[in-house]
């Protein structure tokens, strides 16, 4: 095995499976999903990207198996049917549960020559380096946990932050299935309710401000509350630069010790109803503005009368 090599599937994985001299894909999964990265989603990832590919010693015959394989894993019923019995994209796979007889044949019957796995797998060795960057490792090689690109934002909205807490893998994703099926959203994320109301809960204490939460500032509320791997034990570095935005004042820079939410509020609101042409079923001000600001998620009266009387246009 070369000295330079980079990814640990190479360097910790692929030597345990040098001790037979004919290697079966079989073998391969088995290794894949007890000691590396064991999601059906990254299966299928890594089988597809790395094993499924030009100049990999297979016949055609064996390539249509590991295809058939691969399709098997990211069949939309593992993705999408919500009943007991589906495969859940990103639960782990378990050989012994998950492995049909007919797949159990068809992983046998895909096999590689010591030499010629090893000429596959190095050949690619800064490719699957750079796939298993997205992943973190424990000790061992075995992956401890994956790291939602979404948690390297720079600002979260309140859903997003929301779908942090309750572990969301993508939280695009879970943005469609709660516009398009809100039922089932809350089925298959049952603590999500209580963690936005969490969050709504510190909006309205002034802990959180009033749209936007910039990430640094998520994560100093978060972290005393709740241990998120891959987020409150990594280290936030603010972007020095702003290519987009101008300026911000202190009162609404959220770092700002003397931050102030509701003239933040309040100008958010203002601009929603004035600049943005916001659509609301009244034009006079003060019942505009109190359905906006219910829509943002602000039901305290007290707060929805201060705001409509600091963004109003009469003279002091």
């Amino acid at each position: 095995m070369q000295d330079n090599l980079k990814s640990k599937w190479n360097t910790k994985l692929l030597p345990l499976l040098m001790e037979q001299d004919e290697v079966s894909l079989y073998d391969i999964v088995k290794l894949i999903s007890t000691e590396y990265i064991s999601a059906i989603k990254y299966l299928a990832d890594f089988l597809d990207y790395f094993i499924y590919q030009p100049d990999n010693s297979l016949t055609q015959e064996q390539n249509n198996l590991v295809l058939k394989f691969i399709e098997t894993l990211t069949n939309p019923y593992n993705f999408k049917d919500d009943s007991s019995k589906s495969i859940k994209a990103f639960h782990k796979f378990n050989i012994k549960e998950n492995l049909s007889s007919e797949n159990y044949t068809a992983l046998h019957g895909v096999y590689w020559a010591k030499a010629n796995l090893i000429e596959l797998f190095v050949g690619q060795d800064s490719s699957i380096h750079e796939f298993e960057s997205c992943f973190i490792f424990g000790k061992n090689p075995t992956v401890t946990a994956y790291t939602p690109t979404y948690f390297f934002q720079d600002q979260f909205s309140y859903f997003e932050a929301a779908c942090l807490i309750v572990g969301c893998v993508d939280a695009i994703e879970a943005k469609n299935l709660y516009e398009n099926d809100a039922d089932r959203f809350h089925r298959e994320s049952p603590q999500f309710r209580s963690c936005f109301n969490l969050l709504k809960k510190a909006k309205e204490a002034s802990l959180l401000p009033a749209d936007v939460i910039p990430t640094k500032v998520l994560k100093e509320y978060l972290k005393p509350k709740f241990h998120i791997p891959g987020y409150t034990d990594r280290e936030i570095i603010e972007s020095q630069t702003s290519y987009a935005s101008p300026p911000t004042h202190p009162s609404i820079n959220p770092t700002h010790p003397h931050f102030a939410p509701e003239l933040e509020l309040a100008i958010k609101v203002w601009e929603k109803k004035y600049l943005e042409n916001y659509s609301t079923k009244y034009e006079d001000h003060s019942p505009a503005i109190k359905q906006i600001l219910e829509e943002m998620g602000y039901t305290n009266n007290r707060l929805i009368q201060r705001i409509t009387v600091i963004t109003n246009n009469k003279k002091l």
